[in-house]
């Protein structure tokens, strides 16, 4: 509940009484998110929505997005996947529209040397970096039953630094010995994210980087989201309120990109349910534009059999009007993300000679053929 004080100029009661004004509200309550610039709820205070404690009900009002086929049909009356399908197992058609919780609120940094830190192989080298965030998940107060993820080391694990990008190898190799040291100590840490760079400083002035994520070009690429929904989906939480005993993910994705001044500074995100979903689901690719995802194209061929139902995005035409409009062959990333908030920590960039046009390669080490992801930013 959301506690509020004696309004002096509504309240007329003494103080030990309460009123309309003054009574404790709701942690959903729509006008106190509006009024303290809450975007999305937190995700307790979400359930709380589903299931008011007046409720008194005990049921799972949770349950994990899937747009698979369901094999068997569940009217078994027809050949399975993809020999036939029905209305009974196919997805229904898919409209995109933003999340309205988030499972992290806000993303701390436990001190500024753990990010220098990271930096520092960049610094030295002009190589692009990708580290796990290893710390806990503690209360958010800023937000009405809020969490927060704070960091308190960056695990480097091995990897090919490029100029232009990185490449990964998956799964990492030491992340058994990783997650058990964290939970050994003192106060158990995990892994509650991973960060990368996308740092390109500019010709004029090497102190200073180039600005190229904001609201007119993309946040995060088509490719890096799909990574992060990749992560997202091997990394689940275990959940109460699901049937399944798990339910999304909390882990985070945080870039270290330049600001509109040329300094560097976080920026941590999310992707949505439906975004983890329709990764699952095989639905999605990058494009060659980075502030785009490509639907791909529907087979049922036995080896690699694939349904893509229907799929919308919504949005406001020149007129102000919301235009429903079908999300094939590609629609823009940004109806994939989930914003999470971040302490303010900026730094000085470094005079490196690097050039960064932007591609990041996620290879797999395991003995099945897994392709690499590959993206070319344009500008």
């Amino acid at each position: 509940m959301i506690v509020r004080d004696r309004d002096p100029r509504f309240c007329k009661h003494g103080a030990k009484g309460m009123c309309d004004h003054c009574q404790p509200l709701e942690p959903y309550d729509a006008t106190y998110q509006k009024d303290n610039n809450i975007k999305h709820l937190s995700f307790h205070a979400y359930l709380r929505k589903l299931i008011p404690r007046s409720s008194g009900t005990s049921s799972s009002p949770l349950t994990p997005l899937s747009y698979k086929v369901k094999v068997p049909c569940p009217t078994a009356d027809h050949l399975p996947w993809p020999s036939g399908i029905c209305t009974s197992c196919q997805t229904s058609a898919i409209t995109l529209q933003s999340q309205p919780f988030r499972l992290v609120d806000h993303l701390e940094i436990a001190s500024t040397d753990i990010v220098d830190r990271f930096l520092g192989a960049w610094r030295k080298t002009g190589l692009q970096r990708f580290g796990w965030l290893i710390g806990r998940y503690q209360p958010y107060d800023k937000v009405p039953m809020g969490v927060k993820a704070v960091v308190e080391a960056i695990h480097e694990p091995p990897q090919e630094g490029e100029i232009d990008g990185l490449t990964l190898g998956l799964p990492w190799e030491d992340e058994p010995h990783i997650r058990e040291l964290a939970k050994s100590v003192s106060s158990p840490l995990t892994i509650v994210g991973y960060v990368f760079t996308d740092l390109d400083p500019t010709a004029e002035d090497r102190t200073k980087n180039i600005f190229k994520r904001h609201q007119g070009s993309y946040f995060l690429s088509s490719l890096e989201a799909i990574f992060a929904a990749t992560m997202q989906n091997v990394n689940p939480m275990p959940s109460r309120s699901s049937p399944t005993g798990i339910f999304s993910s909390r882990l985070v994705t945080a870039v270290l990109t330049a600001t509109e001044d040329g300094q560097v500074d976080i920026s941590a995100y999310q992707v949505s349910e439906q975004a983890c979903a329709m990764v699952d689901a095989d639905m999605i690719e990058a494009s060659v534009d980075p502030g785009i995802v490509r639907i791909k194209e529907e087979h049922r061929t036995p080896e690699s059999a694939r349904y893509i139902p229907d799929v919308f995005y919504r949005y406001k035409n020149e007129y102000g009007f919301e235009v429903k409009k079908s999300a094939k062959p590609c629609f823009p990333v940004e109806y994939l993300l989930v914003n999470v908030g971040l302490n303010d920590l900026r730094y000085r960039g470094d005079s490196i000679d690097i050039w960064y046009t932007g591609h990041i390669r996620i290879s797999s080490k395991s003995e099945s053929s897994i392709p690499f992801y590959q993206i070319q930013h344009r500008e």
